[in-house]
C-alpha cells in the first residue's frame, strides 16, 4: 500500500497534471547581428479557468526575466545571462495568452537555447521546449524557413517565389507527370 501511494505521488510530480502547456517561439530563430528578435511564450490558462501566477524566461538554463502580474515585484530582469533591461522592449508584453519579449538589438552573446516556464495560480508549472536563437554576422545569408508554428488551412493563399531555374523544372515536372 505504501509503495502504491509513493509511486502515485512520484508519478503526479513528474507529469503535468494541470493540463496546460507552454510553448516558446523565437521569430526569427536565425538573425543578423543588430537585428531585433521576438521571444513569444504561448500558454492557455483561460481554457482551464486558471490565472497566471508568474512567468520566467531562461537563456541556456539561466534565469533572465521574471514577471508576476499581482506581486509586489511585478517584473525583474537578471543581467546574469548577458541580457539586461536595456536590451529588452516590453511594449508587446500585455497579451492574455502569450507574453512577447522583444530583444531590441541581437548581440552574438544572445545566441543560445531559450525556454519559458509558466506557473498558474495553483502553482502548477509548464515548461516550454528549448528553442535555439542563432545570431550571425551581417554578411551571412539567412535561408528563409517557415516557422514551426506555420499553419495553413483549406482555401488559404500561398505565394511561392521561385528562381527561373526552379520554375522551369517545376513546370517541366507538371507537364511530364
Amino acid at each position: 500500500m505504501k509503495f502504491t501511494v509513493i509511486f502515485i505521488l512520484l508519478y503526479l510530480s513528474i507529469i503535468n497534471v494541470s493540463g496546460f502547456e507552454a510553448k516558446l517561439e523565437i521569430i526569427p530563430e536565425t538573425v543578423h547581428y543588430g537585428d531585433k528578435v521576438n521571444l513569444i511564450c504561448h500558454y492557455d490558462l483561460c481554457h482551464y479557468g486558471k490565472k497566471l501566477y508568474d512567468i520566467s524566461f531562461y537563456k541556456d538554463n539561466v534565469h533572465f526575466m521574471f514577471y508576476r502580474p499581482d506581486g509586489k515585484i511585478r517584473l525583474r530582469i537578471f543581467a546574469t545571462s548577458g541580457i539586461d533591461d536595456e536590451d529588452i522592449d516590453l511594449r508587446k508584453f500585455s497579451s492574455q495568452d502569450s507574453k512577447i519579449i522583444t530583444l531590441k538589438r541581437a548581440f552574438y552573446s544572445f545566441s543560445g537555447n531559450y525556454s519559458c516556464v509558466v506557473t498558474n495560480e495553483d502553482f502548477y508549472k509548464a515548461e516550454s521546449k528549448s528553442v535555439t536563437l542563432t545570431v550571425v554576422s551581417e554578411d551571412t545569408v539567412i535561408e528563409p524557413v517557415l516557422s514551426s508554428s506555420a499553419a495553413f488551412r483549406v482555401n488559404d493563399t500561398l505565394t511561392v517565389i521561385m528562381s527561373n531555374v526552379v520554375q522551369s523544372f517545376f513546370f517541366l515536372y507538371l507537364i511530364v507527370f
